[in-house]
Protein backbone atom coordinates (compact mmCIF):
# COMPACT_ATOMS: atom_id res chain seq x y z
CA UNK A 1 0.00 0.00 0.00
CA UNK A 2 1.08 3.58 -0.78
CA UNK A 3 0.32 6.39 1.12
CA UNK A 4 1.04 9.91 0.27
CA UNK A 5 2.11 12.40 2.67
CA UNK A 6 1.80 16.63 2.44
CA UNK A 7 4.74 17.81 4.00
CA UNK A 8 5.43 21.80 4.79
CA UNK A 9 7.67 23.71 6.39
CA UNK A 10 7.68 26.64 4.16
CA UNK A 11 5.67 27.53 0.70
CA UNK A 12 5.52 25.46 -1.89
CA UNK A 13 3.84 22.47 -0.25
CA UNK A 14 4.43 19.29 -2.17
CA UNK A 15 3.55 15.54 -1.85
CA UNK A 16 5.65 12.34 -1.53
CA UNK A 17 4.35 9.11 -2.33
CA UNK A 18 6.30 6.31 0.23
CA UNK A 19 5.58 2.49 1.46
CA UNK A 20 5.64 3.75 5.12
CA UNK A 21 2.23 5.30 6.97
CA UNK A 22 3.74 7.82 8.03
CA UNK A 23 6.54 11.42 7.72
CA UNK A 24 9.76 10.61 8.65
CA UNK A 25 13.10 12.80 9.66
CA UNK A 26 15.60 12.78 6.38
CA UNK A 27 18.41 11.54 8.75
CA UNK A 28 18.98 8.26 9.41
CA UNK A 29 20.47 6.91 12.94
CA UNK A 30 22.51 4.39 13.38
CA UNK A 31 22.56 3.40 17.55
CA UNK A 32 24.75 0.54 18.53
CA UNK A 33 22.74 -2.57 20.36
CA UNK A 34 22.21 -2.82 23.07
CA UNK A 35 21.61 0.54 23.25
CA UNK A 36 19.14 3.60 23.43
CA UNK A 37 17.09 4.09 20.55
CA UNK A 38 15.17 7.81 20.64
CA UNK A 39 12.31 8.89 18.15
CA UNK A 40 12.04 12.49 18.12
CA UNK A 41 8.84 12.63 16.29
CA UNK A 42 5.36 11.75 17.49
CA UNK A 43 4.35 8.48 16.35
CA UNK A 44 6.24 5.12 16.47
CA UNK A 45 8.77 4.05 13.79
CA UNK A 46 9.55 0.90 12.04
CA UNK A 47 13.11 0.33 12.65
CA UNK A 48 15.58 -2.23 11.02
CA UNK A 49 17.86 -4.46 12.59
CA UNK A 50 21.40 -5.76 11.98
CA UNK A 51 22.07 -8.08 14.15
CA UNK A 52 25.42 -10.20 14.36
CA UNK A 53 24.79 -13.10 17.16
CA UNK A 54 27.98 -15.31 17.71
CA UNK A 55 25.59 -18.27 18.87
CA UNK A 56 22.77 -17.34 15.92
CA UNK A 57 20.40 -17.58 19.25
CA UNK A 58 19.69 -13.72 20.59
CA UNK A 59 16.72 -11.69 21.99
CA UNK A 60 16.16 -8.10 21.25
CA UNK A 61 14.02 -6.51 24.37
CA UNK A 62 12.52 -2.96 24.41
CA UNK A 63 12.22 -2.36 27.76
CA UNK A 64 10.58 1.02 27.31
CA UNK A 65 7.97 -0.92 25.55
CA UNK A 66 8.44 -4.50 26.44
CA UNK A 67 8.29 -5.56 22.81
CA UNK A 68 10.35 -8.80 22.47
CA UNK A 69 12.33 -10.02 19.42
CA UNK A 70 14.09 -13.89 19.79
CA UNK A 71 15.74 -15.79 17.13
CA UNK A 72 17.08 -18.91 16.75
CA UNK A 73 19.01 -20.75 13.73
CA UNK A 74 18.59 -24.09 15.08
CA UNK A 75 14.89 -24.20 14.33
CA UNK A 76 13.63 -26.38 11.68
CA UNK A 77 14.32 -25.20 8.13
CA UNK A 78 16.54 -22.27 9.08
CA UNK A 79 20.26 -21.69 7.48
CA UNK A 80 22.76 -21.75 10.13
CA UNK A 81 24.36 -18.17 8.61
CA UNK A 82 24.51 -16.23 11.64
CA UNK A 83 27.19 -18.60 13.65
CA UNK A 84 29.38 -18.27 10.55
CA UNK A 85 30.14 -14.96 10.82
CA UNK A 86 26.82 -13.35 8.99
CA UNK A 87 24.06 -10.49 10.31
CA UNK A 88 20.86 -10.66 10.24
CA UNK A 89 18.85 -7.49 8.99
CA UNK A 90 15.37 -7.31 10.19
CA UNK A 91 12.81 -4.70 8.30
CA UNK A 92 10.44 -4.45 11.14
CA UNK A 93 8.00 -2.31 8.31
CA UNK A 94 8.16 -4.95 5.79
CA UNK A 95 8.65 -8.11 9.06
CA UNK A 96 11.43 -9.84 6.78
CA UNK A 97 14.74 -11.28 7.79
CA UNK A 98 17.04 -11.95 5.42
CA UNK A 99 21.13 -13.10 5.56
CA UNK A 100 23.50 -10.06 5.24
CA UNK A 101 20.75 -8.04 4.34
CA UNK A 102 19.60 -9.66 0.86
CA UNK A 103 20.91 -13.37 0.75
CA UNK A 104 18.86 -16.43 2.41
CA UNK A 105 15.25 -15.86 3.57
CA UNK A 106 15.83 -16.36 7.56
CA UNK A 107 12.56 -16.24 9.19
CA UNK A 108 11.99 -19.61 10.24
CA UNK A 109 15.00 -19.12 12.90
CA UNK A 110 12.39 -16.74 14.16
CA UNK A 111 10.52 -17.49 17.55
CA UNK A 112 6.83 -16.74 16.31
CA UNK A 113 6.23 -17.60 20.11
CA UNK A 114 7.62 -14.86 22.06
CA UNK A 115 8.84 -12.36 19.27
CA UNK A 116 6.99 -9.60 17.36
CA UNK A 117 8.18 -7.11 14.83
CA UNK A 118 7.89 -4.25 17.76
CA UNK A 119 8.30 -0.40 16.82
CA UNK A 120 10.09 2.39 18.60
CA UNK A 121 8.09 4.68 20.73
CA UNK A 122 8.04 8.37 20.53
CA UNK A 123 10.97 9.24 22.80
CA UNK A 124 13.55 7.20 24.27
CA UNK A 125 13.47 3.54 23.82
CA UNK A 126 16.21 1.52 25.70
CA UNK A 127 16.86 -1.72 23.87
CA UNK A 128 18.76 -4.90 25.50
CA UNK A 129 20.24 -7.53 23.47
CA UNK A 130 21.06 -11.15 24.75
CA UNK A 131 23.47 -12.84 22.77
CA UNK A 132 23.97 -9.77 20.85
CA UNK A 133 27.62 -9.07 19.60
CA UNK A 134 29.13 -5.49 19.61
CA UNK A 135 29.17 -4.73 15.97
CA UNK A 136 24.81 -4.59 15.73
CA UNK A 137 23.08 -1.77 14.77
CA UNK A 138 19.66 -0.37 14.55
CA UNK A 139 18.47 1.48 11.66
CA UNK A 140 15.85 4.51 12.60
CA UNK A 141 14.47 7.79 11.40
CA UNK A 142 12.23 9.55 13.68
CA UNK A 143 8.59 9.50 12.45
CA UNK A 144 5.69 11.96 12.36
CA UNK A 145 2.18 12.17 11.55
Amino acid sequence: EIYTLSLHDALPIFSIDCALPYAQDETQQSTNMPGTITNYGNRPSYPVWKIYAATGVFTLTNSTTGGSFSYDETLPGCPNTLSGGGYIEIDTFRNTAYANGSGANLKPGIVMTTSDFFMIVPGANVIAGSGVTGASVALTNSAWA
